[in-house]
C-alpha cells in the first residue's frame, strides 16, 4: 500500500489502518454519563433550591473534598481493578448486537456511576458489586478514590490549553505566527447528579458521601406522578453536560412510577492532537471484515510516536495536547474478532508497557459514530452481580427509605466517538436504574496501516483510566 503522507524525517511508522478507523471525526472528544435509578418513599428532611429548574434538592451541608489523598498502593489497586473491569465488560459487550458494527463505551463512567449506589449498599449486595467491579479498597474509600480520579481528570483541559498556548507563543517568537488556541477546543468534563423521588427519606451518611466525594446533592423528582417528565429532565441534563453529544440516554419506558432513584455520571472529552495531522486530498480504501471495501478520507502525520508490535498486532499511541490523555490504536494482523477474543487485562497491559518511542508515518481514517443506548443488566449479571438486581433481596438501605426496598432495575449506557486531523471527539452516558418493589530511529520506517477493522482506547495516562474503548468496523458508518 502506498504511503499517503510523506515523512518529514528519515524514519516514521505509517499507520494507515488506524487512520481509517478514525476518519469521521474532526476533533477528539469523549463523553459518558451514568444514571442509577431506584425507587423509594417518604419525604426528605432537608430541601433546598436545586440547580435543575423546577426541582428542590436534598443535600448535605458538607463541601466536596477537593484534595483527597490516596497512597501509591491504593492508586495501583484502583488502576488494576479498572483495567480488569474494562476487559471484563468489553469481553461481554463485544459479542452483543450493539457491537456488531462500530462500537464504543466508557468503562470509567460506568464505574463512577456504580460507585454511587455502592456507597449505600450492604451485605451481599455490597460484596457482589465490589467483586464484579474489582474493588478491593474498604467500601468508604471507593468513593474517595473516584473523587480523586475525577478531580485529576478535571485538570486536563486547563493543562492541555496551557500547553497549546505555550506552543503558539513559542511559534510566534521563533517561526511563523500560529493562531492562539480556542478554549472551546479543550474539555474534559466529569460531573454527577442524583435524582431521588420526593417521597424518599435519605440517610445522612449517604448524603454526606455524595456531597464530599461527588459534589452532588439529590435533585427531588416526582417519579410516581410524572415519571416520563422526569426521564426527559434527566436526558436534558445529560445532553447539556455533554454539549448535546448524548441525546435520549434513558429510552421511553426506562423510568416508571416504581422508580425512586437515578444516579447519573456524565463524561465529556474534547481535545486536539498534541501535533496536528494532515488530511489526504483523495480518499483511499478501507477493507471491512467481510472483504468489501469502502473509500474513506485518511489523516496522518510523520513523527516520533509510541509503537508496539508482536506476532498478533501493531499498536500506536497518539497523545492529545498536553500529553496526559492519549488515544491508542491496535491493528490486528489477523481478523479483529480473533484479536478481541484474546484481549484481557494482561494483554492490554502488555501492549501499553511495550510501547516505545519510534519514528512513525501514521495514517488513520476519519470517522464519527454513535453506539445506541444499551442495557447492561445482563452483562453485569453474567459477571457475577446478581443480588443488587433482585427485588426484596438487594440491600441498599444505606441510601434511604421508601415504600419498598430498593434494587437496581437496569443500567443504560450510550456513547459516541469521532476523529479527524484536528483531534478526537467522544461522548458517553450511563444510567443505572433502581426501582422499589416488592524500535531504533535508524531502522527503515515502519508501516502501520489502519485500513481494516481495529480496536481503540482513549486513556488518561496519569490515572490509567480507560475513558473510552471500542472498535471501528466501518469508518463510514454512523
Amino acid at each position: 500500500m502506498k504511503t499517503l503522507f510523506a515523512a518529514t524525517s528519515p524514519s516514521f511508522v505509517s499507520v494507515r489502518s488506524a487512520l481509517s478507523a478514525l476518519s469521521a471525526l474532526s476533533a477528539v472528544v469523549a463523553g459518558a454519563a451514568l444514571a442509577v435509578v431506584g425507587c423509594s418513599g417518604s419525604s426528605p428532611a432537608d430541601a433546598n433550591p436545586s440547580p435543575v429548574a423546577g426541582h428542590d434538592q436534598a443535600k448535605s451541608a458538607l463541601a466536596r473534598d477537593t484534595a483527597p489523598s490516596l497512597t501509591d498502593a491504593e492508586r495501583k489497586s484502583v488502576a488494576d481493578g479498572h483495567l480488569a473491569l474494562t476487559a471484563d465488560l468489553f469481553g461481554k459487550l463485544r459479542t452483543t448486537p450493539a457491537a456488531s458494527g462500530n462500537f464504543a463505551f466508557s468503562p470509567f463512567s460506568i464505574e463512577v456511576a456504580m460507585s454511587m449506589p455502592y456507597a449505600g449498599a450492604k451485605g451481599a449486595t455490597a460484596t457482589e458489586i465490589a467483586k464484579t467491579l474489582h474493588w478491593t479498597l474498604p467500601q468508604a474509600d471507593v468513593a474517595k478514590a473516584y473523587d480523586w480520579a475525577t478531580l485529576e481528570l478535571g485538570q486536563r483541559a486547563d493543562q492541555s490549553l496551557a500547553s497549546a498556548q505555550n506552543k503558539a507563543s513559542q511559534a510566534g517568537s521563533y517561526g511563523p505566527k500560529v493562531d492562539a488556541p480556542s478554549a472551546d477546543s479543550f474539555r474534559l468534563h466529569v460531573v454527577n447528579s442524583i435524582w431521588g423521588d420526593r417521597r424518599m427519606t435519605f440517610e445522612s451518611p449517604f448524603l454526606d458521601a455524595m456531597a464530599t466525594n461527588y459534589g452532588a446533592g439529590v435533585t427531588l423528582a416526582d417519579f410516581v406522578a410524572n415519571p416520563d417528565a422526569e426521564r426527559l429532565a434527566i436526558n436534558a441534563w445529560v445532553s447539556d453536560e455533554t454539549q448535546q453529544k448524548i441525546q435520549d440516554l434513558l429510552p421511553q419506558g426506562a423510568i416508571d412510577d416504581s422508580t425512586r432513584l437515578v444516579l447519573v455520571n456524565a463524561l465529556h472529552l474534547k481535545m486536539p492532537w498534541s501535533d496536528a495531522m494532515s488530511a489526504a486530498s483523495t480518499p483511499a480504501a478501507f477493507t471491512r471484515a467481510d472483504g468489501s471495501k469502502v473509500d474513506v478520507t485518511y489523516v496522518g502525520a510523520s513523527r516520533e510516536l509510541d509503537y508496539f508490535e508482536d506476532a498478533g498486532s501493531i499498536a500506536v499511541r497518539v497523545p492529545l495536547e498536553g500529553g496526559s490523555v492519549s488515544m491508542m490504536f491496535v491493528i490486528p494482523k489477523g481478523d479483529l474478532a480473533t484479536f478481541e477474543a484474546s484481549l484481557t487485562a494482561g494483554t492490554f497491559a502488555t501492549i501499553r508497557a511495550g510501547l516505545k518511542s519510534t519514528p512513525v508515518d501514521l495514517e488513520l481514517p476519519k470517522f464519527r459514530f454513535e453506539t445506541a443506548s444499551i442495557k447492561l443488566k445482563e452483562t453485569l449479571q453474567a459477571l457475577g452481580m446478581l443480588t443488587p438486581f433482585q427485588v426484596g433481596v438487594a440491600d441498599f438501605s444505606g441510601i434511604g427509605h421508601t415504600d419498598g426496598p430498593l434494587f437496581i432495575g437496569d443500567v443504560f449506557h450510550k456513547a459516541m466517538v469521532g476523529l479527524d486531523e484536528k483531534g478526537v471527539e467522544a461522548a458517553a452516558a450511563t444510567a443505572v436504574v433502581m426501582n422499589a418493589g416488592t524500535a531504533a530511529p535508524t531502522d527503515p520506517p515502519k508501516q502501520v496501516h489502519a485500513d481494516r477493522p481495529f480496536f481503540f482506547a482513549i486513556v488518561d495516562e496519569p490515572t490509567s483510566s480507560v475513558l473510552f474503548a471500542g472498535h471501528v468496523a466501518d469508518p463510514t458508518a454512523k
